[in-house]
């Protein structure tokens, strides 16, 4: 079963139409009166659905959870979850997802609120605690909006003058270069992809959804950078996510990770829906008693050996068996 939240519903969609495995597909719906339901897909047909009651009871062994934090304890039967709902609530959670990183030494641009602090406190003018400019957002953000730039010390204090400093994260602006979207699974790389440049050469944020249409680049697998690879495989496994895109940036040629996204748009590439549909097609298939272990990146040092090659996705064998570790 995959378990949708709003936000993820065309993305899935698009993958469960491509999937061989029959499961069943759950779409979280709210209705003005404040009534929610599941819209349920079966046999990969999305034009046929039925409506169930989220208090309908889930039957099926595997739960694949598609930023869908809706608690199923008391209507499922301890099933095997594939992105628990403690990490979705730290990928949710901007800061928090910083903060994890920062504490497992996985690069980030991150202030800590006691740096914030110190220099809202500051009365030596000629003396900054940070560097400007400095971005704020608040703690839970998408598509680029509510992104906040502090040029100045002025700037700053007037934009905290009214408001809970605990209600936003900050972070020093880097000039980045690139900026790249790396989705992984299960400790592997399923694909890498190039983030287009903005029309508006001022603009910071490199969001699609405010910049332009452009559709993203697609790297080949031969040509991926390792430290990378490395970096968003070591911000999954520090929030504990079993599959999620990583949103890094390049700066002075190095790699920092500036969030991780659990359901993230994938109907801009094709490629990138063909291969969740494989991803998750693996779950079902290799799933038994227990839920797939990671794959152990750390024992590889050539980017090639941490690309989910398709063979490997639709091979009857488990290729982690080998060479897995518990995440």
């Amino acid at each position: 079963m995959i378990l949708v939240g709003k936000d993820g519903r065309p993305s899935m969609k698009a993958v469960y139409e491509q999937m061989t495995y029959n499961c069943e597909l759950r779409i979280r719906r709210r209705l003005r009166s404040g009534r929610e339901w599941f819209r349920v897909f079966n046999n990969n047909i999305s034009n046929y659905f039925t409506k169930k009651p989220v208090t309908t009871s889930i039957r099926e062994n595997i739960v694949i959870r598609w930023g869908n934090r809706i608690d199923i304890s008391d209507i499922s039967d301890n099933p095997i979850v594939y992105n628990n709902i403690k990490a979705l609530e730290i990928i949710n959670n901007k800061k928090l997802t910083r903060e994890v990183l920062v504490k497992n030494n996985v690069k980030t641009p991150f202030y800590k609120d006691s740096d914030i602090q110190k220099e809202l406190d500051n009365n030596h003018f000629d003396i900054s605690y940070v560097s400007y400019p400095i971005i704020i957002r608040p703690l839970v953000h998408a598509k680029g909006k509510n992104f906040f730039v502090m040029r100045n010390f002025v700037e700053l204090t007037d934009f905290f003058r009214n408001k809970n400093l605990s209600d936003y994260y900050c972070a020093p602006f880097l000039d980045k270069t690139n900026e790249y979207r790396v989705h992984c699974f299960l400790g592997k790389v399923l694909s890498v992809l190039e983030k287009p440049r903005p029309i508006n050469p001022n603009q910071l944020a490199w969001n699609r959804a405010i910049n332009n249409s452009e559709p993203f680049t697609y790297i080949n697998w031969s040509e991926y950078n390792y430290d990378m690879c490395i970096t968003a495989l070591n911000a999954c496994k520090v929030v504990g996510a079993d599959f999620a895109a990583v949103d890094i940036i390049k700066y002075n040629n190095h790699f920092y990770v500036l969030e991780l996204n659990s359901s993230p748009t994938l109907i801009s590439n094709d490629y990138t829906v063909s291969r969740y549909a494989k991803a998750f097609d693996y779950i079902h298939r290799h799933t038994n008693t227990s839920k797939l272990k990671h794959w152990d990146f750390n024992q590889f040092r050539d980017a090639k050996s941490l690309a989910w090659k398709n063979f490997q996705l639709d091979s009857q064998t488990n290729i982690i068996n080998q060479n897995g570790q518990d995440n």
